[in-house]
């Protein structure tokens, strides 16, 4: 099997890593950074597991790399998924299969419009946990997902892409519903905007801040919170779609926990967080939040645009989810040099 890895980042990095290492599996990949990858990539995981795959074939050009390929997977921000879906779309054979490690960023809204007549997959929530140690050769698997919710559309035989994808991962996988159940999500969306908020929420141009914490093992009682709130929400919104969005499971028991402040517990203790910092970045004494972090453009401008805008179209109050959402996308309107019109998205709501 010939499977085209599209994007070159963290999970780029692994996912060619880890499916590359089985028999049969070719990997090519898409990547704005072609001249930077090594013949071969080595990826560890927290077991010490190391696995070393030769690429196929590394290029910045979809006719290069797509061509011929029975699956075609998306590692990337939600601001060019559309854009690369129109750039692969003329170059894909008939059969093959388009999909996601991250259904959040919106994949659906835009893969069904664009590619209409090929098979289609996203997945909930990303496999692993993923770092790159040297960009082009050298990267990590922090830890595994228990299972895969998988979303499939545009195809005759679910089940055998479900199957597929379960034989590639090596992790239980379910088939969601509809596509919302894969879309909307509870997880970065809210977990790494409460954060955000909380941390920053009475940022002032110019003020610093005296060192940079870690993003998760730092977590806080008012984080967990905020994040609970939000997650009540959330929680209405699934309630009022008019179809049945099992496994959607509220965050407390995701986590396994029972309150805010043993939510804090879980998170802060969670080892496949150690070592991940908050997105800030150095300036003269001390730190400032980086409003051009994926962080801020994933998370506010796509993520939770798109349960803040489900919210309006069913008729739910989210007044929390709804001011932490203006919050963020005002701070990337104000301080950042992303701009969402060169990306064919319209203002917030």
């Amino acid at each position: 099997m010939d499977i085209c890895i599209v994007g070159g980042g963290n999970l780029g990095h692994t996912l060619a890593g880890y499916l590359g290492a089985k028999p049969g599996i070719r990997i090519f990949m898409l990547t704005s950074r072609p001249s930077q990858f090594s013949p071969e990539l080595s990826v560890v995981d927290a077991s010490g597991l190391e696995r070393r795959v030769g690429l196929a074939g590394v290029s910045s050009s979809p006719g290069d790399v797509v061509p011929g390929c029975d699956l075609v997977i998306q590692c990337l921000p939600a601001y060019l998924v559309r854009s690369s879906l129109e750039a692969i779309g003329p170059h894909l054979k008939a059969g093959a299969c388009v999909g996601t490690v991250f259904g959040s960023t919106g994949f659906f809204y835009a893969a069904l419009e664009v590619l209409p007549n090929h098979c289609l997959f996203a997945m909930q929530r990303v496999p692993f946990i993923a770092r790159v140690l040297e960009y082009g050769s050298r990267a990590e698997i922090k830890g595994y997902k228990k299972d895969l919710l998988v979303r499939v559309e545009n195809s005759a035989d679910p089940k055998a892409v479900g199957a597929q994808l379960e034989e590639l991962f090596d992790l239980p996988v379910r088939l969601a519903e509809h596509h919302l159940q894969v879309t909307l999500s509870n997880s970065n969306p809210l977990l790494h905007t409460a954060r955000m908020y909380t941390m920053w929420k009475d940022y002032k141009p110019g003020m610093v801040y005296p060192h940079n914490p870690d993003f998760y093992c730092d977590w806080t009682v008012e984080a967990s919170r905020l994040l609970l709130s939000m997650d009540e929400e959330f929680q209405q919104l699934v309630a009022a779609l008019p179809i049945s969005l099992s496994r959607l499971e509220p965050v407390l028991e995701f986590y396994e926990a029972q309150d805010a402040a043993s939510l804090t517990e879980a998170i802060a203790g969670h080892e496949w967080f150690v070592g991940i910092k908050s997105p800030m970045r150095g300036v003269e004494g001390g730190w400032a939040p980086d409003f051009d972090s994926r962080y801020f453009v994933e998370d506010f401008l796509f993520g939770m645009h798109y349960l803040v805008a489900e919210g309006k179209n069913w008729g739910v109050s989210m007044p929390q989810t709804m001011e932490v959402y203006r919050w963020g996308y005002g701070c990337v309107e104000a301080y950042s040099s992303f701009r969402l019109e060169d990306y064919g998205r319209a203002k917030p709501l």
